[in-house]
């Protein structure tokens, strides 16, 4: 009877490591994959000011960007402020040119961040 217990008690806890390990793979590969699809830049700045401004940015090499995409660019100078933008450019080494869709008076130079799923971090 003792066998018997120690049997039951033992695949029991080889199905909780199972599904621990499923739990850890299904989370794992949801932030990588959402990583990759809303990447944040790893460094920008405001390249020019006026009507169109832009914005050169870089992303991480693993990132899913194109040419079109639309964007949230925050930029920081005297004040913060946030505005839409279009990617224009991409070029091989992971720079891109992004032009922001209204008119911004921040200094050039300014730094900036830039998102794709329309959440700023720093």
């Amino acid at each position: 009877m003792t066998s018997k217990k120690t049997s039951s008690r033992l695949d029991g806890r080889v199905l909780a490591v199972g599904l621990f390990f499923l739990c850890a793979a299904a989370f794992s590969g949801t932030v990588w994959n959402y990583w990759r699809n809303n990447p944040l830049t790893l460094e920008a700045t405001l390249q020019s000011t006026g009507s169109p401004a832009v914005v050169k940015a870089r992303f991480p090499r693993t990132s899913n960007i194109h040419e079109g995409k639309r964007v949230v660019v925050q930029i920081e100078g005297d004040s913060v402020v946030a505005r839409a933008g279009v990617v224009t450019s991409l070029e091989k080494d992971n720079w891109t040119l992004i032009r922001i869709e209204s008119p911004v008076t921040t200094p050039v130079g300014s730094r900036a961040s830039v998102s794709i799923d329309g959440t700023i971090d720093r």
